[in-house]
């Protein structure tokens, strides 16, 4: 019996998600498991990144991370409004290693985001409310 990738449920899995955000697109990293699964340039819209998850891993549970900068806090407003359960770090709390410092670019820096949020590695900094 050959199975459908609508029969495909991912319920009790977790997806890490690291964000590298710019104003024209996002840079995203996936991992499940310990794992990379994926690496994408998407647009800059928290909704296209939910639909995305659940069109692709329904029933998932979805972490992501972005780093505090230019942005502000709309994304991370609303991710978690969808229900992706997401924090903004400080770029210097990030772990890099001496190649990453010398080779920058957005599929590193999502890359070592999703990293640091699999293996536990970053801290939430406040998130002012809007007003």
């Amino acid at each position: 019996m050959e199975t459908k990738r609508s029969d495909v449920r991912f319920d009790g899995q977790e997806f890490i998600l690291g964000l590298d955000v710019h104003h024209r697109s996002w840079r995203v990293t996936i991992r499940t498991m310990g794992t990379e699964v994926r690496t994408m340039a998407m647009p800059p819209d928290p909704r296209e990144l939910y639909s995305h998850m659940s069109r692709n891993y329904p029933g998932g549970s979805y972490r992501s991370v972005y780093e505090a900068g230019f942005s502000g806090f709309w994304a991370h407003r609303q991710l978690v409004d969808l229900g992706i359960a997401n924090i903004v770090t400080h770029a210097a709390d990030v772990p890099t290693s001496d190649k990453e410092r010398r080779q920058k670019d957005d599929t590193r820096d999502s890359r070592k985001l999703a990293r640091g949020l699999d293996n536990g590695e970053l801290n939430a900094i406040h998130v002012p409310t809007p007003r």
